[in-house]
């Protein structure tokens, strides 16, 4: 296009679609292919939003397209979005930087036309004036979570209308904070920065709880023995024994019925006292059951007893000490017609 009418020659309403259809001039960066194509992309949509009415979205999608591929054309459409979202600060110091990038590029029509929008919104803007105060020197000052340089305090600053945050914090003090509402422009106001209040030490911690001194008896007592192995191994080793006893009285069991079958099944080739030789062989099984039902009876009792113990003697307080000073071994002998389980030793 040769020329841009002026604001004043046509409405609100009318610049505003205008600036949205334009699009010309290249910035000084050289953004891939991909992104010029996303950032074309984005200010079809942005133009499409805006007609909607959808101002917010419109202008957030024109910053990011004038950040992937930065021309004066998006940066105009973009100062004038934020212009119409009354963000004043920000679209005035858009169209004063656009001004200086349109001058630099010859384009007389577009540096003319941001320099008028620039002037005008230099009248409505909102400004701040933060006054050190009594604030430390080595405090740092932070507007909306970015940090104010000290050659900033006393001057007024350009902020869009609305909320805003202003803090300040320093080594060895509490911070400060105070939420801003700038009012629509043209306004002025001013804060002064408070010094901020030392940070108090922390308490004294509470001494320890004194522990109370042992009895005589317990002072004197030795330590537990652990020479054998852990309270654990012995707990470990008492239930693996009690599931051996289980065991061996189940077996004990089993052979206790099959004696009592074959004894049975001997009657019936007997006599008083005589058998025929089937009769013998059944009664010889029947004593050979009888004999292992009693040895496995014994050995699930024996290795039960050890199991208990082992389980009391593995745990703490005075029983497993009393239980270990005790017992110190579990024996179980057995023959064809005795069967015993006997312990000895302390420990």
């Amino acid at each position: 296009m040769s020329g841009l009418p002026g604001r004043r020659g046509l409405g609100a309403g009318g610049v505003v679609v205008l600036l949205m259809s334009l699009y010309a001039g290249a910035g000084s960066a050289q953004p891939s292919a991909s992104d010029k194509a996303l950032a074309e992309t984005l200010f079809q949509d942005a133009k499409r939003l805006f007609a909607d009415g959808k101002k917010d979205e419109a202008c957030d999608k024109l910053a990011e397209s004038h950040r992937l591929d930065p021309r004066t054309g998006t940066l105009l459409n973009l100062a004038t979005c934020h212009e119409e979202q009354g963000k004043t600060a920000t679209a005035w110091i858009e169209f004063t930087d656009l001004a200086g990038q349109a001058a630099r590029a010859g384009q007389r029509d577009r540096e003319k036309l941001a320099r008028e929008h620039a002037t005008a919104l230099d009248k409505r803007l909102s400004r701040v004036t933060v006054e050190r105060g009594a604030l430390q020197p080595d405090a740092e000052v932070r507007l909306d979570g970015r940090p104010l340089s000290p050659a900033a305090l006393g001057t007024a600053i350009p902020l869009d209308p609305g909320e805003h945050t202003l803090d300040a914090s320093a080594p060895g003090h509490d911070s400060w904070t105070q939420r801003l509402h700038v009012a629509a422009g043209p306004s002025e106001a001013r804060v002064t920065l408070p010094a901020l209040a030392a940070t108090a030490p922390p308490p004294p911690s509470a001494p320890p709880p004194a522990v109370p001194a042992r009895a005589s008896s317990d002072a004197n007592r030795p330590p537990p023995d652990t020479s054998n192995g852990s309270f654990g191994a012995r707990r470990i080793m008492g239930v693996a024994l009690l599931g051996v006893g289980a065991a061996s009285i189940a077996v004990g069991t089993v052979f206790g019925v099959r004696t009592f079958s074959k004894k049975s099944d001997s009657d019936t080739h007997c006599k008083k006292t005589l058998c025929d030789e089937e009769g013998l062989s059944l009664r010889d099984e029947a004593e050979n059951s009888a004999t292992i039902s009693t040895i496995a009876f014994a050995a699930g009792a024996g290795a039960a007893i050890a199991g208990v113990i082992l389980l009391v003697a593995g745990g703490g307080g005075d029983k497993a000490r009393a239980a270990r000073e005790r017992v110190r071994f579990i024996g179980l002998a057995a023959d064809p017609q005795t069967v015993s389980v006997h312990a000895r030793g302390t420990f």
